[in-house]
């Protein structure tokens, strides 16, 4: 006859601690997953809004650079007279502003115009490229402010950029 151990649960005990274990491994494991995947996002949304600001300064850019006069500078749409821009780049509202769409959402801007100032200061005292100084004299400066709102709505860039041109 085989005779019959009587077993005391010790194995299902130990199993049991090792399930629960794993488990709290696992749990912990999916939930880092979802804090590194909320900052991918987050950090996403942010490149996103930043590019959206800086097409929105390239835009502004070319169109100073098709115009021939300031004369457009009265302060009605996006276009604001010398010291008449809104104070605050930081508040929700502009007023009427330049939407530019761009792949991956909308950039708006505003330009105001600075006035007539020498050249060299615009540069640090050069003009052009390479140090050169040549081309100096008076030029006007335009203030460009973008903003670009990323794909969720949550990350907001606001780029500042000062823009010169010879007439």
């Amino acid at each position: 006859m085989s005779k019959r151990i009587r077993q005391k649960g010790a194995v299902l005990a130990v199993s049991l601690i090792i399930l629960l274990v794993l488990t709290l491994v696992v749990v912990s494991g999916s939930r880092t997953v979802l804090l590194q995947e909320r900052m991918t996002s987050a950090v996403r949304d942010s490149t996103v809004s930043l590019q959206l600001a800086e097409s929105g300064v390239k835009e502004a850019e070319a169109y100073i650079e098709t115009l021939i006069s300031t004369n457009v500078f009265n302060s009605t749409g996006h276009l604001f007279g010398k010291s008449e821009g809104p104070v605050n780049v930081f508040e929700a509202n502009w007023g009427s502003m330049q939407t530019v769409n761009v792949a991956g959402g909308t950039a708006e801007y505003y330009i105001e115009l600075l006035g007539d100032i020498k050249a060299p200061d615009m540069v640090g005292g050069e003009i052009a490229h390479y140090g050169q100084t040549s081309g100096a004299g008076q030029a006007t400066g335009f203030k460009i402010v973008s903003r670009g709102v990323g794909d969720s709505g949550n990350a907001e860039r606001i780029v500042v950029s000062q823009y010169g041109k010879q007439f």
